[in-house]
């Protein structure tokens, strides 16, 4: 496979506006890629339809050669951050993220390795054991980027990373 994503003929339309008018391209294999644009230009909109959010009016999403119609065939193989990922307040970080790798058949044990050595990439690690709500926005927003990379997903879709992270 030498692409990716194949994105052809994606529309999609909210009443009269076109988000996106028939846009087709493909992203490499083992590639970074991205979509610069201003407000409103459709980035997010095709974002949720790659993740299968939203469905297209018309047109094709294929994700490592799976249609996104079946998205469950990607099931660890693509994580998926939107722009405004919400989290549990109360419930402490790091069994947050624990509990999404047992959700992908990892043990307890194993699972708070891999969250552990993640948190420490994003900086985290040293607020493992507090909630949440005790973090600020930032905080937030590098645990999102945590919660992308854990495992080892072949496809990171990632939706406005950076807003509001510092430099």
């Amino acid at each position: 496979m030498t692409h990716t994503i194949h994105i052809k003929g994606i529309t999609k339309r909210f009443g009269r506006l076109a988000a996106l008018d028939t846009v087709s391209f493909e992203v490499p294999a083992r590639s970074i890629f991205g979509l610069l644009g201003p407000n409103g230009a459709g980035k997010t909109t095709l974002f949720s339809i790659i993740a299968n959010f939203l469905k297209p009016d018309a047109g094709e999403v294929e994700v490592l050669g799976i249609d996104t119609r079946h998205i469950s065939r990607l099931q660890g193989r693509m994580s998926i951050l939107p722009q405004d990922a919400r989290f549990q307040t109360n419930v402490p970080i790091l069994e947050q993220l624990v509990f999404f790798r047992l959700l992908d058949g990892q043990t307890k044990e194993q699972a708070q390795k891999d969250v552990l050595e993640t948190l420490k990439l994003v900086g985290l690690d040293s607020v493992a054991k507090r909630r949440v709500g005790s973090l600020s926005h930032g905080m937030i927003k590098r645990l999102g980027i945590a919660q992308a990379f854990l495992g080892q997903p072949e496809v990171i879709l990632l939706d406005e990373p950076t807003a509001g992270l510092d430099p």
